[in-house]
């Protein structure tokens, strides 16, 4: 799970772990790189902020990560609405979309 609000990210984690998930965490898209490179083989799915610091987008990091595992699922999560953010248009295979805030 990538998101950069530490309060959003926190209550994400709760909730997953409450249903059984086993959830690594990353505050932004570069730390999600690094922890992809020790725990690919661990990673099912990757639930990411589409809109992040650090200069890896959540579009950016979800191509970079399914280059090597195109099979990867991903939903991206952002408060404005797919259709502000382009994701609208990209969701395909594998693909989803989840309004934030998480209700």
């Amino acid at each position: 799970m990538v998101e950069d609000e530490k309060s959003v990210r926190d209550l994400a984690r709760t909730l997953l772990q409450r249903h059984g998930y086993h959830v690594l965490e990353a505050e932004s898209g570069v730390q999600a790189l690094a922890v992809w490179e020790k725990h690919a083989a661990e990673i099912d799915l990757l639930l990411t902020d589409i809109v992040m610091p650090e200069g890896v987008s959540g579009r950016d990091l979800a191509q970079k990560l399914r280059s090597s595992r195109p099979d990867l699922k991903v939903i991206f999560t952002s408060g404005y609405s797919p259709d502000k953010t382009g994701t609208e248009a990209e969701l395909g295979e594998g693909l989803g979309f989840l309004q934030s805030p998480i209700p």
